[in-house]
């Protein structure tokens, strides 16, 4: 991925060269199992309790048939998400890990936090 990145920023591949360079300004990753998740990098959660939200992202997934076909890859997210959510007190939370710490202009950018004091 930060490969990929790279390229899409200085235009690497001789075939997109004539294309707009692109750079993000922060990259994610997304474990797809508990395993896979690092452990020396706090998650950044993302509350997708909303319904229509729940819906498109379930949907999303449903959309990669060749990739959910060994197991029951859409339900076991939905899972996982559930008791993020749970330890987050909200429905549903799913995890994302930042590529390098992520860097705030103020505190308030924080909208809330998983446990209330």
């Amino acid at each position: 991925m930060r490969d990929a990145c790279r390229l899409a920023r200085y235009g690497g591949v001789k075939e997109l060269r004539r294309a707009p360079h692109h750079a993000i300004e922060q990259l994610f990753y997304y474990a797809v199992t508990a395993e896979a998740e690092p452990a020396n990098i706090t998650p950044v959660l993302i509350d997708v309790s909303e319904p229509e939200i729940l819906a498109r992202w379930k949907a999303a997934m449903e959309a990669h048939a060749s990739q959910i076909s060994a197991r029951n890859y859409v339900k076991l997210q939905i899972t996982r998400a559930r008791l993020r959510g749970l330890r987050a007190d909200c429905g549903h939370a799913i995890a994302l890990f930042p590529n390098d710490p992520l860097v705030l202009d103020s505190l308030a950018q924080v909208s809330r936090g998983a446990r209330r004091f």
